[in-house]
């Protein structure tokens, strides 16, 4: 078991649910009202096992289990960064964590305890956000340069399979529908709840 002296937190949602945005809202939020946090956003891509991501996102034809045993090896790399932020730090955010990978994995059939095997032994967040969006406000927010998992019919399939974790593992769900400072303004009141800060 990995002991560290931060939180943290992860954003989750389908595609274009502002996941980025209001990491980096609350991240900057944290830092104002006193405490010490830093940022992560997965993938990497500046890795190798990054950049064959990005390729393997274009490439209809990739194998489904090593595209999802890649998305865990980048995590993985990415280990140490992640226990020396939790170390220095009151909080750690981060846009995306492994339960991207285990919803767009089930989406895609695969097998639950592979999926969180990958990722068996990485620190567990202290709160897991998810962004709740409909797919036709997610293709509303971006027309343009979508990958393989961005068609509609399979993020409505993504998006179930996230609310249903959601009640399996107690996230913290937030409508993402609405305007981006309502929706930060939701996650500062329910964060500063659950955390006492």
């Amino acid at each position: 078991m990995i002991t560290v002296k931060g939180k943290l937190i992860t954003f989750e949602g389908i595609d274009q649910s502002g996941k980025r945005t209001q990491s980096n809202l609350l991240h900057n939020n944290i830092v104002k009202i006193g405490h010490s946090s830093d940022l992560l956003s997965f993938p990497v891509y500046e890795t190798t096992i990054g950049s064959e991501i990005r390729k393997a996102l274009r490439q209809k034809n990739y194998p489904v289990h090593a595209m999802h045993m890649l998305l865990s090896a980048n995590r993985w790399e990415h280990l140490d960064l992640i226990k020396k932020y939790l170390n220095k730090n009151d909080f750690l955010i981060s846009n995306r964590y492994f339960h991207s990978n285990l919803a767009y994995g089930l989406a895609r059939g695969l097998n639950k305890s592979w999926l969180l095997n990958l990722d068996k032994g990485l620190p567990k967040p202290d709160l897991v956000i998810l962004l709740d969006t409909n797919p036709n406000v997610s293709f509303s927010r971006k027309h343009m340069q979508r990958d393989n998992y961005e068609n509609i019919s399979f993020l409505k399939q993504v998006r179930k399979i996230y609310l249903d974790l959601s009640k399996e593992y107690n996230w913290l769900v937030v409508n993402a529908n609405k305007d981006k400072n309502y929706i930060f303004k939701e996650i500062t009141e329910k964060t500063a709840k659950f955390f006492n800060i």
